[in-house]
């Protein structure tokens, strides 16, 4: 299985390449349109600088070539692709890295409070809160931390960059969805595997309760945890637009916006490109963790 999305995975980059390009070149409003007010002859240097000026299929292939290594230029004088994102990389992936670890530990953390007491009130306030935190989208929960935390309770930094506190509030608004995502998944299999037979067997030897839950039913409940972190690392990682837009935080998903909005094509191509890689590599990564978690997985 992970061969065979080794062999797929330069194919599905190139379809998004296509897809991209194709996008972004039959689109309406260039970044050189008449409403700009351009002087021709310096929009003819800029097309000539851009590689605007040659025929689309050599654009095509001086678009990638200059994506692998970064030096596809901007609209911005001076700027390429590669020092845009390697100037904003890091942010994106503290925010995302961060959240992930939030979104893995509480999601655990909320499944195995409620699977200490199956139906009780734990249980159901805990089922209840991941259901409220999947319902509720990122672009609400962000306000309504800025202004609970931010204003009302002036306890953190409503929005900006740069210390661990204004970490916090976005990191908290991104991890949300995933938390309760990962608590409803391993809830599932903790419930499931509560009759087990090795689970039954170590309760009538007099193995405590958390013993059981921690050690005989967690390890399965770990297997769907694992194949969804593909998914959420690569929404943590790229979905991280309107977070970074609510907090003011400079990170690539703001630059994606402001790329689109100034209509610099080779810069959105450069974020798309990493984008998908990113996604690719998360699910690469996630069935790697599978296969040494479930040994049915290394079966197949």
């Amino acid at each position: 299985m992970l061969l065979r999305r080794l062999v797929y995975a330069p194919l599905v980059l190139l379809a998004i390449a296509l897809a991209t390009f194709a996008m972004v070149r039959s689109a309406k409003g260039g970044p050189f349109d008449a409403e700009r007010a351009i002087d021709p002859v310096v929009q003819a240097a800029q097309e000539k600088r851009m590689g605007f000026d040659r025929p689309l299929p050599e654009q095509f292939v001086r678009t990638m070539a200059g994506v692998a290594d970064g030096s596809l230029p901007t609209l911005s004088p001076g700027q390429t692709v590669g020092s845009v994102i390697g100037g904003k990389i890091l942010t994106t992936l503290q925010l995302g890295g961060g959240a992930l670890i939030v979104a893995l530990f509480a999601g655990l953390g909320l499944a195995l409070l409620g699977a200490s007491r199956p139906g009780g009130w734990l249980d159901r306030c805990t089922a209840s809160a991941a259901m409220t935190a999947v319902a509720v989208p990122a672009f609400v929960i962000g306000p309504a931390l800025v202004l609970t935390f931010g204003l009302w309770l002036p306890w953190l930094p409503a929005a900006g960059w740069g210390t661990f506190a204004h970490l916090i509030l976005p990191v908290a608004a991104l991890a949300a969805a995933p938390a309760a995502r990962i608590a409803r998944l391993a809830r599932s299999t903790l419930a499931e595997e509560a009759n087990a037979d090795h689970v039954r067997t170590a309760r009538a030897k007099g193995v405590g309760p958390w013993r059981v839950l921690v050690v005989h039913q967690l390890r399965p409940a770990l297997v769907p945890v694992a194949a969804y972190l593909g998914t959420a690392s690569a929404y943590l990682l790229t979905g991280s637009v309107v977070i970074e837009q609510v907090f003011q935080v400079p990170g690539l998903g703001s630059e994606m916006i402001q790329a689109a909005m100034n209509r610099d094509h080779n810069l959105v191509m450069g974020l798309t490109m990493l984008f998908g890689s990113l996604v690719i590599v998360c699910n690469l990564a996630a069935d790697g963790v599978v296969m040494l978690i479930d040994p049915r997985a290394r079966r197949a």
